[in-house]
């Protein structure tokens, strides 16, 4: 259990944002990820197994490397790497895969493990097991990531043929953001993901985010926003207006597109007031925005 769990902790701290002081991990935590971790373990897996029936697999390619780290990712995506073998049967990995490792990047359930991507936040988040909760991450974590399971990889072997590229070219900053870009569309989920009686909790900035709360852009159309007579506010600044009211009670921001196309939305469901073309601004020129609504101001 304990190499296990020093490999699952390796993995987070690629994704992990630094504190000021680390968490204190509890043999109760432990126990709890290690019981959920040998539900989503594979018997070739399974420490019981090996030290039961038989040492664990060989492993002579990059690509079996994979496969036997991220099965399922294989099965769909393929191989990762396209690999020739030279003259002293050496395998040599020529091209990568970039669906593959992008699939891989969900991460090993059997560490309790799971990268997800946000999009109408364009936010990733991975699963950590020490609190139990989605946490955010970010694209630059993810492309360490990536980097980090080729070197693993390379590490398996010896020969210069197998190991150059997979330490040079495959990690060169064009691949990763290849990786990373195909992972927002392979690791996508849906906004029940987070959202109602089946959704996940989020932690941000240390706070827990229920899945039965009600997301920010509805908060903040029922708590700041008042039908007031006479008073007009265009879309840029009822944007900035939620924007601070989500950084100020520690919840998600949406996208500008999305949270704009959604304030929209539940301000008529609300109020009954369409968004207008003809607010004008302090300047006077021509925005988005409604006419007969305000915004309260925020708490200091």
């Amino acid at each position: 259990m304990q190499s296990r769990w020093q490999e699952s902790e390796r993995i987070l701290s690629i994704l992990r944002s630094i504190k000021p002081a680390p968490d204190e991990i509890t043999p109760e935590a432990m126990q709890r990820w290690y019981a959920e971790a040998e539900k989503h373990s594979s018997p070739l897996k399974s420490e019981t197994f090996f030290s039961e029936h038989l040492a664990p697999p060989r492993i002579d390619t990059p690509s079996e490397w994979f496969r036997t780290r991220f099965p399922k990712q294989v099965k769909v995506f393929g191989q990762a790497f396209l690999e020739e073998i030279i003259d002293d049967r050496v395998p040599r990995p020529v091209l990568l895969n970039a669906d593959t490792i992008a699939a891989c990047l969900c991460g090993d359930k059997g560490l309790v493990h799971q990268v997800v991507f946000c999009p109408w936040e364009n936010q990733w988040y991975f699963h950590d097991p020490v609190v139990e909760a989605f946490c955010p991450t970010s694209t630059a974590k993810l492309q360490i990531l990536a980097s980090n399971y080729l070197v693993q990889c390379a590490q398996s072997f010896t020969s210069k043929l197998t190991i150059f590229p997979l330490m040079t070219e495959f990690r060169q900053p064009s691949s990763l953001q290849l990786i990373t870009n195909k992972a927002k569309a392979i690791l996508q989920i849906e906004k029940s993901f987070f959202h109602g009686p089946h959704g996940k909790v989020r932690l941000i900035d240390d706070y827990r985010i229920n899945p039965a709360d009600e997301p920010g852009h509805l908060q903040f159309a029922k708590n700041v926003t008042v039908r007031l007579q006479g008073s007009k506010i265009t879309m840029s600044e009822a944007h900035a207006r939620y924007v601070q009211f989500c950084h100020r009670e520690h919840l998600p921001v949406l996208t500008p597109a999305e949270a704009k196309k959604s304030l929209a939305e539940v301000i008529e469901e609300i109020y009954g007031l369409g968004l207008r073309h003809d607010v004008h601004d302090s300047e006077g020129r021509q925005q988005h925005g409604w006419v007969g609504l305000a915004c309260k101001p925020l708490p200091v």
